[in-house]
């Protein structure tokens, strides 16, 4: 049987008739048509993307290798950070870059490329609370290290020690 797809408007209407159009005139549900996409928050919309995708990709060399001549692998190693307005996003997009990734040398050599840049601070203060910090080695690598106390620590305890 064919699938049913929902479409928020009729293809084959020439005059619509927006129904979300109150007594005032204006949009009370949806955002204005000049509105630019980037700032719509699109609410679920990129992880049933990234969904979508994953399913696409899981063992098919030839789609993968699609996805990475379009840009695809940056767009989903993009999307494993937080979004407010796409639950578990990241978790998703883990998974996705997993398939990838899978038996797909081009795919991985792109991910081994990448080079560390800086060091997003840690605004929790878990790492400092155990005496530890992380930072970029010499070849690029993400390193925790014990945290080496700053000159201004060190001669503020100093001079504790000294009053004692």
């Amino acid at each position: 049987p064919p699938v049913a797809v929902e479409r928020p408007y009729d293809p084959t209407d020439v005059d619509p008739v927006d129904e979300n159009i109150d007594e005032t005139g204006s949009r009370a549900e949806s955002p204005p048509i000049t509105e630019d996409p980037c700032e719509f928050e699109w609410r679920n919309l990129k992880k049933l993307i990234v969904l979508v995708l994953s399913s696409l990709v899981w063992r098919c060399p030839e789609v993968q290798n699609q996805i990475r001549k379009h840009g695809g692998v940056e767009a989903i190693l993009s999307c494993t950070s937080f979004d407010a307005h796409n639950p578990y996003m990241k978790e998703h997009a883990v998974m996705c870059l997993k398939f990838l990734l899978e038996n797909n040398k081009e795919n991985q050599k792109i991910v081994e490329e990448l080079e560390a840049r800086e060091v997003v601070r840690d605004e929790s203060g878990v790492l400092a609370k155990t005496g530890h910090e992380a930072v970029i080695d010499s070849v690029g690598k993400l390193t925790i290290q014990k945290a080496v106390p700053s000159s201004s620590t060190a001669s503020h305890v100093a001079e504790e020690v000294l009053d004692e």
